[in-house]
């Protein structure tokens, strides 16, 4: 899960920097310095996760035990994580389609908000001030917030969206509409599938105890 968390920050982080780069040289419209440079952040964010995740390093770091405390716990899983992404990035050929595949679902959920803002007006934004106001509104994400991070993450991408100049009253319908294709509408099925899920977790679990008595005898 950590693996995934983090490919997917590095795919969104890369879009954020090439749509920063393309509104501060004025490329793609224009957004002032105090919402475009704070994408910088990302670089040094790449840099450490590049260093942490060196083989050597993250062999050794990678290597504590579970019973060795939990922060140490946490330590050991963060660089797991990571240096699976990196293997994902590094390895194009075999891995590529990973890559690939979350690039296209940050796409396609940017072109579900975009074409909710055009369903309501907010017509004068740009790709690079979409991509943009997107990802500052998502520094908090759903999946970091209790309740999939509903009614802040409204808020949170409706101020975003101002600040790249959409009018208040269309950002605010508009990420309406996404969150309802983007959010609501998926809890549904999702509450339809929830007894299969509990039934396959318990199965696990049962698989579990007869792999570690199977061990054990």
């Amino acid at each position: 899960m950590l693996g995934l968390g983090f490919l997917e920050y590095a795919a969104l982080g890369t879009a954020t920097l090439v749509a920063s780069a393309a509104l501060f040289f004025r490329l793609d419209g224009y957004a002032s310095p105090a919402a475009t440079l704070p994408s910088l952040i990302i670089v040094p964010g790449f840099l450490i996760a590049f260093w942490v995740t060196s083989p050597a390093r993250a062999a050794r770091l990678g290597r504590i035990r579970r019973d060795h405390g939990r922060i140490r716990t946490a330590i050991a899983d963060t660089v797991n994580g990571a240096t699976r992404v990196r293997t994902l990035l590094t390895s194009p050929r075999e891995h590529g389609l990973g890559v690939i595949g979350i690039s296209l679902y940050w796409a396609g959920d940017i072109l579900c908000l975009w074409a909710a803002l055009q369903l309501v007006g907010g017509k004068q934004i740009t790709i690079a001030a979409l991509v943009l106001g997107y990802a500052s509104g998502y520094i908090l994400t759903r999946r970091s917030l209790p309740a999939g991070g509903a009614g802040v993450v409204e808020a949170a991408l409706t101020f975003a969206l101002v600040g790249m100049g959409v009018r208040f009253l269309p950002a605010l319908v508009g990420v309406i509409v996404y969150r309802l294709f983007n959010f609501w509408l998926p809890i549904v099925p999702a509450l339809i599938l929830l007894p299969a899920v509990r039934d396959l977790r318990a199965r696990f679990h049962r698989a579990e105890q007869q792999a570690a008595a199977a061990d054990a005898s």
